[in-house]
């Protein structure tokens, strides 16, 4: 061989050589992605940190007090309403001071013609001047103050079914409301102390009703004893007067032995109202305790 061949084999592995190097570079950098700019309408979603808060809570004492108008007034509050013969209190309120004195009225509010204009009659007659009254207002809350005035309708001429106004004022201002009077007596359903009957082996038992109804009031009498007897009536009211009563005669056969027993009145056309009482042998009161039963 010659020896220029030698050095020709080794220029060609040395180009060789280098030429492996360089596409093994080239490999190397075109595996490595150059960034693009974005395109004009290519989006770019920037992601910013996320911060939680909490919202600030404002905590405020609300106000006792409600705002009053700065206007001067005197209010009545609404009367219920009342049988003749009860004891009437009437009230109100003012921004009024206390301490000031107002004046409150009373007045029928019927009109009729009175023959004697120039006379002056006391009471609340449809001819009478009425009852007047000059009031003290009493210190309230949150500068409401309070009033009142107390009637008893069993005097100054008030009659059954009457209708009349109330007013309460201090002379710049001045409020009215109007009331009524029953002719019934409050409802009520009473039951007097029991007596033997002097012609029979039985009890007397009565009381008085007064619920409005009239004739037509119908009431449940119960009767049970110590011994677990027990009767049951249903009884009608009397007139007695102006008023209405009821009576029964019970047969003591139905409800001995016993060492006590206990007697429940009851309205069948108001079952609220009701009477009771327990009593022993001698139809005195009676010493065993006992929890009446409502029928």
């Amino acid at each position: 061989m010659k020896p220029g061949g030698v050095v020709i084999r080794f220029r060609g592995l040395i180009i060789i050589t280098f030429l492996l190097m360089g596409m093994v570079i080239a490999a190397g950098c075109s595996s490595t992605t150059a960034p693009t700019p974005p395109h004009e309408n290519q989006a770019i979603l920037v992601t910013t940190p996320q911060i939680t808060t909490t919202p600030l809570m404002l905590t405020t004492t609300p106000s006792q007090c409600q705002q009053e108008s700065n206007n001067t007034f005197i209010r009545i509050d609404p009367v219920p309403h009342h049988y003749i013969g009860e004891t009437i209190t009437i009230e109100g309120t003012t921004n009024l001071a206390a301490g000031n004195m107002i004046t409150s009225w009373i007045k029928s509010a019927e009109f009729h013609t009175c023959l004697n204009r120039g006379v002056q009659y006391p009471g609340v007659c449809t001819c009478c001047e009425g009852i007047t009254r000059t009031l003290t207002i009493i210190h309230g809350n949150c500068g409401i103050n309070t009033w009142s005035l107390v009637v008893n309708t069993s005097e100054n001429g008030f009659r059954p079914d009457g209708k009349y106004f109330i007013a309460a004022g201090n002379g710049d201002v001045q409020n009215t409301t109007l009331f009524v009077t029953s002719a019934f007596p409050q409802p009520n359903l009473t039951l007097n102390p029991p007596r033997d009957d002097p012609n029979a082996y039985a009890i007397l038992l009565s009381g008085q009703v007064n619920t409005g109804n009239g004739p037509n009031e119908k009431l449940l009498l119960t009767v049970s004893t110590d011994s677990g007897k027990k009767v049951k009536y249903t009884i009608p009211v009397v007139k007695n007067g102006t008023g209405y009563y009821w009576n029964f005669t019970m047969d003591k056969h139905l409800i001995v032995p016993y060492n006590f027993y206990t007697v429940n009145i009851t309205s069948l056309t108001s079952p609220g109202l009701r009477s009771y009482g327990s009593f022993d042998q001698e139809n005195g009161p009676g010493f065993y305790p006992v929890n009446p039963e409502i029928p």
